[in-house]
C-alpha cells in the first residue's frame, strides 16, 4: 500500500518542490522560490530524455529529481545580480558638489 504522504507529493509537484526549500539558506530560498516553473520544466525534459533512451514510460518521480538537483551549484553559478544580491547598502549613492 503506497504511503499517502508520498502519493500527495507525487500528485502535487509544487508542494514537493516547496518541501525542499527549508533546507536551503534564506537567499537561496528566496531565489529558488521563484524558480519552480523552470525546474519543473527541467524535470519534464528529463522525463522525455528517459522515455527516448529506454523506449518505455519514464519511471523518475519529481521527488527523485529534486533529491539529485544541484541547488547549491546552480545558485553559486549565478552572478550576484541574478542571485538578487543588493550591494547598495555597501556603497552609498554618490553626491556631486557643484559651485555656482
Amino acid at each position: 500500500m503506497p504511503n499517502i504522504g508520498q502519493q500527495f507529493l507525487q500528485e502535487t509537484p509544487q508542494a514537493a518542490f516547496m518541501s525542499f526549500l527549508p533546507q536551503l539558506n534564506r537567499p537561496m530560498r528566496r531565489y529558488f522560490g521563484r524558480e519552480f516553473g523552470d525546474i519543473y520544466g527541467e524535470y519534464q525534459g528529463a522525463l522525455g530524455q528517459e522515455a527516448q533512451a529506454t523506449g518505455q514510460l519514464p519511471q523518475m518521480q519529481f521527488m527523485d529529481f529534486l533529491s539529485a538537483y544541484p541547488f547549491i551549484q546552480r545558485y553559486f553559478g549565478l552572478s550576484p545580480y541574478e542571485r538578487g544580491a543588493d550591494f547598495s547598502r555597501l556603497a552609498p549613492r554618490t553626491r556631486f558638489l557643484t559651485t555656482y
